[in-house]
């Protein structure tokens, strides 16, 4: 009788891969061949243009702390603004950071996560590695499949965010934790087969995801720099800006060119350096004024409020154009 040879865990994960990259494989093409994929999802409820007042972030309880500890909360609450995570965790007439929001795409509707302190709804229970991995690695706590890691999708900018500091993201970590706790519950997100199998988005990972530094050019000036970091990083306009192809990368020889917004009923405008077509003639005052003030009569104003750059001062802002 022939003893049954077990497979090393190593060829097992390879097999594993290659049938969740099949499986990907398979489904991006019946999506082109028959139709879009977009049945799976519906429209987000319409929700009234926001005015000139930007609603403060929470306040951040630092009863107990140190002094720095205190400055640390402070700074993660400069930085959580200057990323936008409220308007994309914060589901309209929702409680801030409680999650809920959805984001359209080709292949579903995507809800975001509860990220206030709740234990038991929210991100409560993460150390500081485990939201690392997800801001820098686009990896949350959990498996799917068993053998691999709970890979987050790609609506989530972690391709920007992978930019940032190991200190800024414990600041971020910091604030958050000092927020009030709302108890959410995440919604289910909407999303068809094969997609909605984690573990197919290796492949995408391997093909578009590189966590990596800004790599800054050496004749840039330290403001420059500020807001190479400020643009490519903590404000992920990247993600916004840039056309995507067809599996939802974005496209990097278009990066900043402008796109509509999957699921939304506004175009994000054309912001590279382009004198024609983008910011590149502007001035810096006229882009610190469509950044922090909302436009002005010549260049006029975003269609959809740009919060992040509402909060900042004017001189943070100024920074950002550098292309």
């Amino acid at each position: 009788m022939m003893r049954k040879i077990h497979r090393p865990l190593a060829t097992r994960l390879v097999s594993l891969s290659i049938a969740a990259v099949t499986i990907v494989t398979l489904g991006v093409g019946a999506a082109f061949a028959f139709g879009d994929l977009a049945d799976f999802a519906y429209r987000p409820t319409p929700i009234t243009a926001a005015g000139t007042n930007i609603p403060a972030l929470p306040a951040p309880d630092t009863k107990g702390m140190d002094a720095k500890q205190v400055a640390e909360v402070r700074r993660g609450e400069y930085l959580t603004a200057a990323g936008d995570c409220m308007p994309c965790h914060t589901a309209p007439g929702g409680m801030m950071f409680a999650g809920g929001k959805s984001f359209v795409t080709p292949f579903g509707t995507l809800y975001s996560p509860n990220i206030t302190p709740d234990k038991a709804t929210g991100i409560g229970n993460w150390n500081d590695t485990q939201f690392w991995n997800a801001m820098h690695w686009g990896i949350a706590p959990g498996s799917s499949l068993l053998v691999f890691p709970k890979y987050l999708f790609p609506a989530m900018p972690y391709p920007s965010y992978a930019k940032l500091s190991k200190p800024d993201v414990t600041a971020i970590k910091a604030y958050l934790d000092a927020i009030p706790p709302v108890n959410a519950a995440h919604l289910s997100n909407s999303i068809g087969f094969p997609f909605n199998i984690r573990a197919g988005l290796l492949t995408w990972r391997l093909l578009f995801f590189n966590a990596g530094p800004i790599h800054y050019k050496k004749s840039w000036s330290p403001a420059v720099r500020h807001g190479a970091y400020l643009a490519e990083a903590l404000g992920h306009c990247d993600a916004c800006h840039s056309p995507r192809n067809f599996l939802y990368a974005t496209k990097q020889d278009e990066s900043l060119a402008g796109t509509r917004i999957l699921g939304e009923s506004w175009f994000a405008p054309n912001i590279s350096s382009s004198k024609k077509y983008g910011v590149g003639s502007w001035s810096r005052a006229t882009l610190v004024a469509y950044l922090h003030a909302g436009g002005d009569m010549k260049q006029g104003g975003g269609i959809r409020p740009h919060e992040s750059g509402g909060r900042f001062q004017p001189q943070p802002t100024s920074g950002i154009r550098y292309q």
